[in-house]
């Protein structure tokens, strides 16, 4: 809400201003006027206030067209119709589109932020607790448990061992393999944000390169 409105403030501005420039315009026409008649307060004064006129224009800028009736009463009704039609254009058309487009874009951005902090969040976790994926995979490589298997009196130990070494490190092969494709699915989903710090991954990524390679040795 805060980043909206900083975003939106200076069109807010702008409209004020408008909207105060368009009141005063409308204070020295009613003065002007052939019978007197307040245009702005609806009522017959002496002279026009700010603050009605103000709230008039608003209105205008709002839409609401109920003194647009009161124009033709002035000998000034040209200026009159000229102040309304920039009013419905630049103030109602233009600006507080503006700000509604302004508005949108900057939701949309905080959407987007939002996101990528989440994940930055996530990889800072992943960082926090590598200790623990470090260990897994420090256990992992002493288990000789991984694959079962029945031995063959007939084969020989050396063949034996052999294929059982080979059966062990096809299996871990795999599953390092599929840990890397999951990293690397994770690392492409989020390259458009560039508020994502992707060191997490990294350190992950090299942490699972070499277990790969003690494992081959």
């Amino acid at each position: 809400m805060l980043e909206i409105m900083k975003v939106t403030a200076p069109l807010l501005i702008v409209l004020m201003l408008a909207i105060c420039a368009q009141a005063i315009c409308f204070i020295i026409l009613e003065q002007n006027a052939i019978d007197k008649h307040n245009l702005i307060d609806s009522e017959k004064l002496s002279s026009p206030n700010f603050f009605p006129a103000l709230m008039n224009v608003y209105y205008l800028a709002l839409g609401d067209f109920e003194n647009t009736l009161n124009y033709t009463a002035s000998k000034d009704s040209i200026l009159y119709w000229l102040l309304f039609f920039f009013g419905t254009i630049f103030m109602m058309i233009i600006l507080l589109n503006m700000i509604i487009a302004v508005m949108s874009i900057s939701y949309e951005g905080i959407i987007e932020e939002s996101d990528a902090v989440l994940v930055r969040e996530k990889l800072n976790l992943m960082l926090e607790k590598e200790f623990f994926i470090k260990g897994a995979y420090e256990e992992l490589a002493q288990t000789t448990n991984l694959v079962s298997f029945e031995v063959d009196p007939e084969v020989s130990e050396n063949q034996e061992q052999a294929n059982v070494m080979e059966e062990h490190f096809a299996q871990i092969k795999t599953e390092v393999d599929s840990l890397k494709c999951q990293m690397e699915m994770m690392t492409s989903r989020n390259t458009a944000s560039n508020t994502i710090s992707y060191t997490g991954f990294e350190k992950i990524t090299q942490l699972i390169q070499n277990n790969e390679k003690k494992y081959e040795q």
